[in-house]
């Protein structure tokens, strides 16, 4: 029940709601004495940005990055882009692997089929590829204007690990939202 909430101003770029119960003012140095680390994390608009997200678990065996031929093992989502538009994608995990992405044109064919799993990385084919794996949290790829088309996610951890979940989170400011699965 803070009264800075008033300004609704700062209201409004907090997103806080009155009723809200589990909302709190905290001043900087209130923060740095309770939080040693912290992250944050890009919103956007929902009226601007569609954004879809996918539970991603690798392997209990296999996985890696595409320095080692066990990383077919890893997740593999398919996003399906109806217009020419920029492209957000995040990856996040539970555990503390060096992680990283990988995106791939792929291919429908003439009779516009489904794309299959991704088994042969074509390097004329690779649109977006980590260029630093993050040993941390989350990894994030922003990719400016991908055009009309079919593509493969491909969350990769470094080196191959013993299992790990996350989840993959893409969003897009395409007219007709894009189909991820």
């Amino acid at each position: 029940d803070d009264e800075r909430w008033d300004d609704p101003v700062v209201a409004k770029e907090c997103g806080f709601r009155a009723k809200d119960e589990a909302v709190f003012w905290l001043e900087l140095d209130e923060v740095q004495q309770v939080f040693d680390c912290g992250w944050s994390c890009k919103l956007y608009d929902p009226e601007m940005w569609t954004t879809q997200r996918r539970a991603a678990a690798f392997p209990d065996q296999g996985g890696g990055c595409l320095n080692q031929t066990t990383w077919v093992a890893n997740p593999q989502f398919f996003l399906d882009l109806p217009h020419k538009t920029p492209v957000q994608l995040t990856l996040t995990q539970n555990g503390t692997h060096a992680i990283g992405l990988c995106v791939v044109r792929q291919d429908r064919g003439d009779d516009g089929a489904a794309v299959e799993k991704v088994v042969d990385v074509k390097q004329d084919r690779v649109v977006g590829l980590t260029e630093r794996f993050v040993k941390g949290p989350a990894v994030d790829m922003y990719l400016d204007d991908l055009d009309v088309g079919a593509y493969a996610i491909i969350p990769m951890t470094l080196s191959p690990v013993a299992g790990t979940g996350g989840a993959v989170a893409v969003s897009t400011r395409a007219r007709t939202p894009h189909t991820l699965r």
